[in-house]
């Protein structure tokens, strides 16, 4: 684990420099390897070499400044790196295929290159046999509010597999997975030490659908899976995510706290206060449950501030 934490630990460092100069000797330091084995590693597991990841990500934070900020746009060019005007629209207008300044004045959406994120997950194989499997999910930003830290985080298109029940409390769904996880084993978990309590409502074209309720785990594949479960599969996009501890439960001046205080906190209060909202055609939590760990998962997406100010709807 303390690899994967000092790789971590040197995209963070990028993340934090990306208004300077990245110094690979610095890289080379927290990751104690030499820097040409890191930017092997780096291409290996991402497709892209170190030098095209800070370039885009610093494009990226430019964009999010034409866009949502007063700026000049040659003061946006020189805080990441550029030496002018001219350079910086060049490099842009290959990004994104438009100038900086047409992006502006048209608030056109532009599609964010998100921070890399390094995680380790163990994939449980014929019977004790392990693999450690080395995945990406791409923490976009971190939120510090009052006491306690919310994660932008997006995550790709999922499999669950578990129990599912459509009614207002979960308690069917719940039982029937207490009742079967004995005996109808799942196959290709993400994630085996975790149970996840899904709460699902769907908006398709102004009708919401009742809403429903899942116990399960994230699976691999829907292949080999015990046909006493149901399945579900959660659309990819934006999370914000939050542990449900001791700081987050300052955040309520308690010692413990139940989870739907954490995601009517994220609804009403921080995700609208920083650009983000309940996407437009799910309403999706997820909570992560591993003993007494448990983390909450609230499917959001971003708005612009033109939107904010006109009240448009996407």
């Amino acid at each position: 684990m303390e690899s994967i934490d000092r790789l971590n630990q040197a995209i963070s460092y990028i993340e934090e420099n990306l208004h300077g100069n990245v110094s690979y000797d610095e890289i080379s330091n927290i990751t104690l390897s030499p820097i040409s084995a890191f930017q092997r590693f780096f291409s290996l597991t991402t497709g892209m070499t170190l030098a095209e990841y800070i370039r885009r990500r610093k494009l990226s934070r430019a964009a999010n400044d034409v866009l949502n900020t007063d700026e000049k746009i040659i003061d946006i060019a020189m805080k990441y790196g550029y030496g002018s005007a001219d350079a910086f629209s060049v490099a842009f207008k290959r990004e994104y295929d438009v100038s900086p300044l047409l992006a502006r004045q048209s608030q056109i959406n532009l599609e964010s290159f998100h921070r890399l994120h390094y995680i380790l997950s163990i994939k449980q194989i014929r019977g004790d046999a392990k693999m450690s499997v080395l995945k990406q999910e791409r923490l976009i930003e971190t939120i510090s509010f009052n006491s306690a830290t919310f994660d932008i985080i997006e995550r790709p298109e999922t499999l669950w597999v578990g129990t599912m029940s459509h009614n207002d409390d979960g308690q069917d769904a719940l039982r029937r997975f207490q009742e079967l996880c004995p005996v109808a084993p799942k196959v290709d978990q993400i994630n085996p030490d975790w149970t996840a309590d899904i709460s699902i409502n769907f908006n398709r074209k102004g009708e919401t659908l009742p809403r429903s309720v899942m116990y399960g785990q994230e699976t691999y594949s829907s292949k080999n899976q015990d046909e006493r479960y149901d399945l579900f599969t959660s659309p990819s996009g934006l999370y914000m995510s939050i542990l449900n501890d001791e700081k987050a439960a300052a955040l309520f001046c308690a010692k413990r706290i139940e989870n739907h205080m954490l995601i009517d906190h994220i609804v009403n209060t921080v995700a609208p206060q920083n650009g983000y909202r309940l996407r437009g055609d799910i309403d999706l939590t997820f909570e992560f449950h591993n003993g007494d760990i448990c983390y909450v998962y609230v499917a959001i997406e971003k708005y612009t501030k033109n939107e904010l100010t006109s009240g448009i709807k996407l």
